[in-house]
């Protein structure tokens, strides 16, 4: 009798694998849900405070403005300088939480 060695390790493999689904689908807990879908209100009141802007975010905000730029740059040590020119806009955005800088086309 000749034993398939691969299709014997792929079988096994197959059935380990739907063993741990199975687990892990009946082993989770399902806590009840808070009236309305909303946690308690001390919870809720942590992580507004948790996500308000900080200290951080105030010296980022520093760096929002307008912002001209000349930029030079070599291909090679011995190449000619090249000279390009641009701008930046910088301003907080999502209730100055994050700095987005944009370069319009000029």
């Amino acid at each position: 009798m000749r034993i398939h060695t691969k299709r014997v390790v792929a079988t096994f493999a197959g059935l380990v694998m739907l063993g741990v689904l199975a687990h892990t689908a009946t082993s989770q807990e399902k806590k009840p849900a808070a009236p309305g879908g909303a946690g308690d209100a001390a919870e809720m009141e942590a992580m507004m405070k948790a996500a308000a802007p900080g200290k951080e975010h105030a010296l980022l905000a520093k760096s929002a403005g307008t912002f001209d730029a000349e930029i030079i740059m070599k291909h090679a040590a011995d190449a000619p300088e090249m000279k390009a020119k641009g701008k930046e806009v910088s301003e907080m955005i999502w209730a100055a939480a994050t700095l987005r800088p944009t370069s319009p086309a000029r």
